[in-house]
């Protein structure tokens, strides 16, 4: 089944005819009048003259009742939001409202609104950039940022100790798991500065025997290989290859020959003339800022 769109409100219905304003309450009782309450009266309900003693819809209530639906309407279709009334007796869980220059939204069913004005409870109505910033999923979320600025709930991966209570949700959900701070009032964030992350083998095999929040120095596996070597001369069976290089010849030295013309041979290890090195082990990587939500 196709998706059902409504038609655009080209403009309030009667915005340039005349109308009357609907009355809250209060109508003249018997002139076939409307009001919000109670709609159209009785009288309403009969024959119309001259049969009866019905009595015709006031055209200018009617062109009033559509004006004002239609206005909402098109407020709406606008993108407009509407103003905190304190008039109102309900405003419905999420219902989002303007008021003194704020955007707020309602995070539970307001009854009796004219005590809950929004800035006064926030149990019942919180700025909207709050609410979109404390979805508590994210507590305990390692992100990274491409500025070193922090967004108002994040705190820097730096390993620095911060409050067990100020930042009690963030504390409930990581613990002590990368410090206990002093032992009792405060706990450490991850510090992930100058680091790339690995993640937790989880019996997978990879990286066996590893425990959360552990950190793993630089490594590289193991390379081993052989030079032959012509009896005990220092003659070399075949010229090196990759990154084995000779450097020095001269006079034999502890070696057992017959011969006066025996040398020896420097052996060197260079992996600089095989490949990039540096004084760490490293993967291609950019540098981005570690941060962790706290609420």
């Amino acid at each position: 089944m196709a998706a059902f769109y409504p038609g655009i409100i080209p403009t309030p219905f009667a915005s340039k005819g005349d109308k009357n304003q609907i009355s809250a309450s209060q109508r003249t009782s018997g002139d076939g009048s409307a009001a919000w309450d109670i709609g159209f009266g009785t009288e309403l309900s009969g024959k119309l003259p001259p049969n009866g003693q019905g009595k015709p819809v006031n055209r200018l209530d009617f062109n009033g009742i559509f004006y004002a639906l239609s206005s909402v309407a098109y407020y709406a279709q606008s993108g407009g939001i509407f103003q905190y009334n304190k008039s109102l007796n309900y405003y419905a869980n999420k219902a989002l409202i303007f008021h003194k220059g704020q955007l707020y939204i309602c995070v539970k069913d307001v009854l009796a609104s004219a005590t809950v004005e929004p800035g006064t409870d926030s149990t019942r109505w919180m700025p909207l950039l709050t609410f979109l910033q404390s979805d508590s999923s994210n507590v305990g979320n390692v992100v990274y940022r491409a500025s070193t600025s922090l967004k108002n709930n994040q705190l820097l991966c730096n390993g620095a100790a911060y409050s067990r209570t100020k930042y009690a949700a963030l504390f409930e959900d990581i613990g002590t798991t990368w410090g206990e701070g002093d032992g009792s009032t405060t706990f450490n964030v991850p510090d992930l500065r100058g680091v790339v992350i690995r993640g937790l083998d989880m019996g997978r095999g990879l990286d066996p025997n590893r425990q959360l929040g552990t950190y793993q120095a630089d490594a590289v596996q193991n390379a081993t290989g052989s030079i032959g070597i012509f009896n005990n001369y220092a003659a070399m069976l075949g010229k090196p290859t990759g990154p084995f290089y000779t450097e020095a010849y001269g006079p034999q030295i502890g070696i057992k020959s017959t011969s006066s013309t025996d040398s020896w041979v420097e052996i060197k290890y260079d992996l600089s003339k095989q490949s990039r090195t540096a004084e760490e082990t490293r993967m291609k990587n950019v540098a981005l800022v570690p941060v962790i939500f706290y609420k």
